[in-house]
């Protein structure tokens, strides 16, 4: 029986209004910076993938951040770090995407238990406040406050914990095969990949309804185990 369902925040909830290359390119032009939107775009993510001791957004994030913006950037400058921290914390920067109300509508009317679950940092609450999203959801975790990120076993845990469901009554719905299918999968939920087991949200409620009649998704190639930080 499914009681409850976990959700994450960036490319499944929301997504950025324009690409993070475009953003950054804007805000570091005042600077003297000539990248491309498109390379800042690569060393932009290169720059999240690479190794950090610990969670990457632990509390404000900022320490984070800082790095991210100077390796994409090629700018440390202090002040171009502010106004791109400072952008990203702005409900203007995000957008909800479409399905997500009405799918929270529903899941919340048919008795289910809802949180988000997101890497990120501690700004996550007002972010998704602004959006009008936070009272759709019972709890949002994030990776800033928790002291753990996915694909880490126990943020699955612990957020099913304060929903007061066991990990087998949860789905987890993300966007990222590692994180959160490979997470989720080996902390005990159930999982549904965007694009892959979910078209999109307004397919959510229908996949939810299938779960709780006891029939399983197919999450078959899905490893047992993860490297967890």
């Amino acid at each position: 029986m499914i009681r409850a369902v976990l959700l994450d925040a960036a490319g499944t909830l929301i997504s950025v209004v324009e690409p993070v290359g475009v953003s950054y390119a804007r805000l570091a032009a005042p600077f003297g910076v000539t990248r491309a939107p498109e390379e800042i775009g690569r060393r932009f993510k290169a720059a999240m993938r690479a190794p950090w001791p610990g969670p990457r957004q632990r509390g404000d994030g900022r320490r984070f951040w800082r790095f991210v913006v100077a390796e994409a950037t090629g700018s440390a400058d202090p002040a171009l770090f502010e106004a791109a921290y400072a952008h990203f914390a702005k409900a203007s920067a995000w957008r909800v995407n479409p399905g997500v109300v009405d799918a929270l509508s529903a899941l919340r009317a048919a008795g289910l238990k809802l949180a988000v679950l997101s890497n990120w940092d501690t700004r996550l609450p007002g972010t998704l406040a602004a959006l009008g999203l936070s009272d759709r959801v019972d709890r949002v975790v994030c990776s800033g406050a928790l002291g753990v990120e996915k694909p880490h076993r126990a943020a699955f845990w612990v957020t099913c914990g304060l929903l007061g469901v066991l990990p087998q009554e949860a789905l987890h719905v993300g966007d990222d095969p590692d994180a959160d299918a490979a997470g989720a999968k080996a902390a005990g939920l159930h999982v549904a990949l965007l694009g892959r087991e979910l078209s999109g949200f307004a397919g959510l409620p229908g996949l939810v309804h299938t779960l709780k009649t006891g029939d399983e998704l197919d999450v078959a190639g899905l490893g047992e185990e993860v490297n967890a930080p």
